[in-house]
């Protein structure tokens, strides 16, 4: 397996656990911001004695505030996304956030001076139109504005975490990455949640899932998002919404129709196509390593 095949299969196994989430959190007494203070700060702590081992020559102050404004923003990326949630329509606020891989397959050959695709764009298209399938059967009405407003500002910032993400793996190990910006984050929701929070029993099923989707799921993307770029990362994470689809139709009983079927159909061809240009890839891309201390943890 190459490091790209291996890279795209942990993004698509980070995305489909990700789509776990609601078999912890539905029917929960946990508020939204509180749940995700609970999924950053969970991760955050149990990655930290990992990120504690790296060893070697100090990192740039520049690299620091890097990791800092990772955690700005998949604080604001959390925070506005369980905001449009709120506001509105489930469907418009999932189409709108989900619009945060377009952003990065866009923003990356700039940013990051990735090399452009058609792949990627085919892959975007299939991705995106399937997104927009598996939710549209949810309706519109009132509050669709404001929903779309908000998952179209979590989009950015999630794209915004996605890019930094890349540079930030140059100088720090996936745990180092992870631990940091995940604690920044959960600190600035805390400060944004309503307070005193809720009783300690409360978090013990959303704990549980913090360890599966957060941990593992962050983990795996991140180890993932080293050996591929940026643009291909952020399209497997489509994969998330047939992997959310599939907990609602089995564990919870929804039904799922004709248009969300071939919206399932058309974001795993995204996939498809993906994993497929990195098999006809003869050269795959050399992963980013660390030049000192140890390897990051294997996952």
């Amino acid at each position: 397996m190459t490091s790209r095949t291996s890279g795209a299969a942990r993004v698509a196994l980070a995305a489909a656990t990700w789509g776990l989430w609601p078999l912890f959190v539905r029917g929960s007494p946990v508020p939204s911001a509180w749940l995700a203070v609970s999924a950053l700060g969970i991760f955050g702590v149990l990655a930290l004695p990992f990120a504690l081992r790296r060893r070697g020559a100090p990192r740039p102050a520049s690299a620091w505030l890097l990791v800092a404004a990772l955690g700005g923003g998949d604080a604001l990326n959390n925070r506005f996304y369980f905001t449009a949630l709120g506001a509105g329509p489930v469907a418009p606020a999932v189409v709108s956030h989900y619009l945060a891989p377009v952003l990065v397959a866009v923003a990356a050959p700039f940013v990051l001076r990735e090399r452009f695709s058609k792949r990627t764009l085919v892959a975007v298209v299939l991705g995106l139109g399937g997104t927009t399938l598996l939710v549209a059967g949810k309706g519109g009405g009132a509050g669709a504005s404001a929903a779309v407003a908000w998952g179209a500002g979590s989009a950015v910032f999630y794209a915004a975490t996605v890019l930094g993400s890349k540079p930030a793996l140059a100088r720090f190990s996936v745990a180092e990455v992870g631990s940091y910006h995940a604690l920044v984050g959960a600190a600035l929701l805390a400060l944004a949640a309503p307070w005193p929070p809720p009783p300690l029993a409360d978090f013990a099923r959303p704990a549980l899932g913090a360890l599966a989707c957060a941990v593992g799921g962050s983990l795996l993307f991140y180890s993932g998002l080293k050996r591929l770029t940026a643009a291909t990362a952020s399209i497997l994470t489509y994969l998330e919404i047939v992997s959310a689809t599939a907990v609602g139709v089995f564990a919870f009983h929804e039904s799922v129709g004709a248009l969300a079927a071939a919206g399932a159909v058309l974001v795993f061809a995204a996939g498809v196509v993906v994993l497929s240009a990195h098999q006809l890839n003869a050269a795959p891309a050399t992963p980013v390593r660390q030049r000192e201390g140890p390897d990051e943890p294997n996952v």
